[in-house]
């Protein structure tokens, strides 16, 4: 079994004409569109399974085809991997300024301030 991962479907695709599309070049045995959880609407991809040599004839044939005014990226889906085995990453605080915040931090002079502070024990 091969699982297929399939991009740019239109929001107006159903998981039975995407069935219907694959299943001319092979047997299909399960289609899953994927939906935003947040706003419950097509996320705009889904992934398709079907048996190894009819996988592979599939995304010969239906790679770049378009389907309802979109062109289909259909590629064998790539394994994510377990829960526990992602990395904790860290943001890069860097990374999330923008470039013209950088830029104006750099040509920005720096101000030296000299605070007076109190001598403890002296009387005044």
């Amino acid at each position: 079994m091969t699982k297929l991962f399939v991009g740019n479907l239109p929001e107006s695709a159903t998981d039975s004409a995407l069935g219907a599309l694959f299943a001319a070049h092979g047997k299909v045995e399960s289609v899953e569109r994927i939906i935003d959880r947040a706003t419950g609407l097509p996320r705009g991809f889904g992934f398709v399974d079907m048996a190894a040599q009819d996988a592979a004839r599939a995304i010969q044939n239906i790679n770049g085809q378009d389907f309802e005014g979109r062109t289909l990226k259909v590629s064998e889906a790539e394994e994510r991997p377990a829960q526990g085995d992602k990395k904790r990453r860290r943001p890069n605080r860097v990374a999330s300024r923008s470039a013209a915040a950088i830029a104006a931090s750099a040509s920005a002079p720096t101000i030296f301030r000299r605070v007076a502070s109190p001598i403890i024990g002296s009387k005044d």
